[in-house]
C-alpha cells in the first residue's frame, strides 16, 4: 500500500507523493501573508466584503507561482491533482468542512475555456473534493460575459471590470438557496473576482460565501514583495 513511485512537481525527487513532504515542510509550511485577508481570515459580510472567509493554501511565490502558470497557460491541468492536496489541508485547519454544502469553482468565460480546454479551478476542485466529502456544483455559476485582462488594474478598477459577470442560472437557484458554498480559485490577488462571483451567489439566496484559493498573492507591503 504504499503506492506506484512518482516524481515529485517541484523538486523532482523519486518518491510516492505527487509533492514530497521536504517540498511541502520547505515552502508550503508558512501561511501566505495578509493581504486582501488572511490565510483563513474571517471578514465581516457586507456589500463590499460578501466572503465570510478567505482560505489559501500556499502564497504565490516561487515554486507555486510557477506551477500555477503552467497549469493555467502551459497546458498542464494535471498539476491540479498534485496541488489539491494542499488547499484540502488548508481548508480543513480552517473550519470544518462539514459546514459546507458544496464547491463552486470560478468558471472562465464560454470562448477561453473553448480556447484553454480546461478550466483551472474546476480541476482544482474536482480533486479536491473527495478529500474534503463535499460535491463540485459547477453548474451552479455562470460567467455571462469576458472581462479585459486585471493583471494591471487597481482593486476598485477590477471590480468595475467585474461587475455583472458573473450569474446563477435561473436552473440553479433553487439549489443555491439556503446553501453556504465554498467559491474555489486558483489566485487571490485584491479577491475582486471572488467577491463578485460571491456576489452573485449571495443574490440568489446562497447563505454564506466562503473563497479557497490554492495561491494568495503578498501583501503589497510584505518585505519578500517585488
Amino acid at each position: 500500500g504504499l503506492g506506484w513511485p512518482t516524481l515529485c512537481v517541484v523538486c523532482r525527487r523519486r518518491g510516492v507523493q505527487r509533492i514530497c513532504a521536504p517540498c511541502v515542510a520547505t515552502y508550503a509550511s508558512t501561511p501566505p501573508s495578509p493581504g486582501a485577508a488572511g490565510p483563513a481570515e474571517e471578514t465581516p459580510r457586507t456589500a463590499a466584503r460578501p466572503l465570510a472567509a478567505l482560505v489559501a493554501a500556499v502564497p504565490f511565490e516561487f515554486p507555486w507561482a510557477g506551477l500555477v502558470h503552467a497549469m493555467k497557460y502551459g497546458d498542464r491541468p494535471e498539476l491540479s491533482r498534485a496541488l489539491a492536496p494542499l488547499m484540502v489541508d488548508a481548508l480543513q485547519r480552517a473550519i470544518d468542512p462539514r459546514n459546507v454544502d458544496c464547491l463552486v469553482p470560478v468558471p472562465l468565460a464560454e470562448a477561453r475555456a473553448r480556447q484553454r480546454g480546461y478550466n483551472v479551478p474546476r480541476e482544482l476542485a474536482r480533486h479536491a473534493a473527495p478529500g474534503v466529502g463535499r460535491p463540485v456544483a459547477d453548474d451552479w455559476l455562470h460567467r455571462c460575459r469576458d472581462t479585459p485582462s486585471q493583471a494591471r488594474l487597481t482593486r476598485e478598477a477590477r471590480l468595475r471590470n467585474l461587475a455583472g459577470a458573473f450569474e446563477v442560472p435561473s436552473r440553479a437557484a433553487r439549489q443555491v438557496r439556503g446553501r453556504t458554498v465554498v467559491l474555489v480559485d486558483d489566485v487571490v490577488t485584491t479577491g475582486a473576482t471572488l467577491e463578485a462571483a460571491a456576489h452573485a451567489l449571495l443574490s440568489a439566496g446562497a447563505a454564506s460565501v466562503i473563497g479557497w484559493v490554492l495561491a494568495r498573492t503578498p501583501a503589497p507591503n510584505a518585505s519578500h514583495a517585488a
